[in-house]
């Protein structure tokens, strides 16, 4: 039960969040930065500054999750070629494939 109040009271604080920013549009007094690119951009394609909030939400998520999958794939990688690499060493894989190129210089 507590949690579904918590629910219906972030809906009411983005309800109102949403009118004061529609105020700020129908008043024209200023916008903020965003709401300015909104605008805009509501403005060039025909569309409701409300519609273009959603879509550029939207598009924005997008951006972060497969820049998110992108950074977790490198690093994956990166962690896979550092434990191969230390593997190789420890077992002394690396330093024999060394030696037995070099063996010529070795002997004494």
């Amino acid at each position: 039960m507590h949690f579904v109040i918590r629910v219906l009271l972030v809906a009411a604080g983005q309800a109102c969040f949403g009118l004061g920013i529609g105020l700020l549009f129908v008043a024209d007094l200023g916008l903020g930065p965003w709401d300015v690119l909104h605008d805009g951009l509501s403005g060039h394609l025909g569309r409701a500054p409300g519609t273009v909030i959603v879509g550029l939400g939207a598009l924005l998520l997008v951006l972060l999750v497969l820049l998110v999958l992108f950074l977790l794939l490198l690093l994956a990688l990166a962690a896979f070629l550092l434990a191969s690499q230390s593997l190789d060493q420890a077992s002394g894989a690396g330093l024999a494939v060394f030696l037995q190129d070099h063996r010529d210089h070795i002997r004494l």
